[in-house]
């Protein structure tokens, strides 16, 4: 084969290579007014619409409502343990533990009678613990079931950035990773040690599978292989996307008007 040959055939492999999309249309249900959707371990959709959370079991099928107008809206959920999802009020310093039926797992915690006001940031963490970002004091602390600091990082803006200021977190496989939309994604260890950056814009919302950082960016889905350093991007079918959530067996989207739900194929 000529040397022409060979680069026309590793072009045409790169573009079968990109054609592959990892995920298959399953189906789709309408849900208007969505804001954010969040997808768990088991498969179960989620969708958030100001103070009201929804969430949709192995099919289109309503399983579960939570609405909480007291708590003003609702900033971030985390669904990474689905027997115990951590919702997030940011306007009113609040967090709420639902368990696996949207129901109380606890008494709501009050952040500002815990003398945090200024948190800006909350995931899940093993164990039934907690993560917070607080910028009052530019603190990243962990707290355990109890809701007693275990760690921390105190000064954070001193290591990152002076405005730094975290849009989402999230703990996968012994990782916390955080991003600000100035800087990227920060990675610490789960002794809230710091790891490294990666300076990834995902436009707020992210998930990570199988070590790789999935996010959507105009119309794109984007993977970033955190093994090969990497990055691939399929084109998404439905127009205008504004809302994505990832667990292990299903990817949703949202658009239009509509939920569409994948299932994983790698």
């Amino acid at each position: 084969m000529d040397r022409i040959g060979l680069f026309a055939a590793l072009f045409l492999y790169t573009l079968c290579i990109r054609a592959q999309q990892p995920f298959r249309l399953s189906y789709t249900f309408t849900a208007p007014a969505v804001e954010k959707v969040y997808v768990d371990e088991l498969g179960n959709v989620y969708t958030q619409s100001k103070s009201e959370l929804r969430k949709y079991n192995m099919n289109d099928t309503l399983f579960a409502r939570y609405s909480e107008l007291g708590n003003g809206n609702i900033t971030t959920m985390d669904v990474t343990n689905p027997m115990r999802l951590t919702v997030f009020y940011a306007d009113f310093s609040r967090v709420l533990i639902l368990d696996n039926t949207l129901n109380y797992l606890r008494n709501t915690i009050d952040l500002m009678e815990e003398g945090m006001e200024q948190v800006l940031a909350v995931c899940s963490s093993y164990d039934g613990g907690l993560w917070m970002y607080n910028r009052d004091n530019f603190t990243l602390q962990r707290f355990n079931v109890q809701l007693k600091p275990d760690r921390s990082i105190p000064n954070l803006n001193t290591v990152i950035s002076a405005d730094f200021r975290p849009e989402m977190m999230l703990e996968k496989e012994n990782v916390l990773y955080i991003y600000d939309r100035g800087t990227g994604i920060h990675l610490f260890d789960i002794y809230a040690g710091y790891l490294k950056t990666l300076p990834l814009a995902v436009n707020g919302t992210f998930a990570v599978l199988d070590n790789s950082i999935y996010w959507v960016d105009k119309n794109e889905l984007h993977r970033y292989s955190m093994q090969r350093f990497t990055e691939d991007t399929w084109p998404l079918a439905p127009p205008s996307v504004s809302a994505f959530g990832l667990g292990r067996k299903k990817m949703a989207l949202y658009a239009g008007g509509k939920v569409y739900v994948y299932t994983i194929e790698n």
